[in-house]
Parts: structure tokens; C-alpha cells; sequence
């Protein structure tokens, strides 16, 4: 898996934007799957594409707060619990 873009893959799709490549052709060059680029035109929104501000939000969406499913869902932690106590098969004796 490749992981996550970085500023320096978010310039290079920059640059080959305002060199006038297209999607297919920036992720060729990138090496990256193709939905990875097409996300991040989507999320610039229309008109050109902008490393910084697309690194900025980047972060900003790493950094949000996630509260655990587990934490914030008493029931499903019990049933979870439950179900990932070790059973004993009837053959086993």
C-alpha cells in the first residue's frame, strides 16, 4: 500500500495540473491508483488545484477527534465481549 499522499506528491499533482496533464496521465506519473487523485481534485473542488490548502485540510482531517465505536456504543462493546469469549467445542471434552 502506498499510504497516504505528502505534500511533495500534493505539489507534483500541482504542477502537472497547471502543466495541463490530465487525471489519467498525473496518475500515471504519480504511481498512484487513480480514485487516490481523483479524490484529491474532488475535495479541492473546481478551479485549480492547490498543494497547500489541500495538505492544510489534509491535516486537519488526520487530527479530527474519533471517539472509539467500542467507547461510545455500551451495547455493542457487550456484545463484542461476548462474543469473543472462547467457546468449547461439544467435541471437546
Amino acid at each position: 500500500m502506498a499510504g497516504r499522499l505528502c505534500f511533495e506528491g500534493r505539489v507534483r499533482i500541482e504542477v502537472l495540473v497547471l502543466a495541463g496533464r490530465s487525471a489519467s496521465e498525473t496518475e500515471r506519473r504519480l504511481g498512484r491508483h487513480p480514485t487516490t487523485v481523483q479524490r484529491e481534485f474532488k475535495r479541492c473542488g473546481p478551479g485549480a488545484y492547490c498543494a497547500r490548502s489541500a495538505q492544510t485540510a489534509a491535516v486537519a482531517r488526520a487530527e479530527r477527534l474519533r471517539v472509539p465505536k467500542l467507547a461510545s456504543d455500551a451495547v455493542l462493546a457487550a456484545e463484542v465481549q461476548e462474543r469473543s469469549k472462547p467457546r468449547r467445542s461439544p467435541h471437546a471434552v
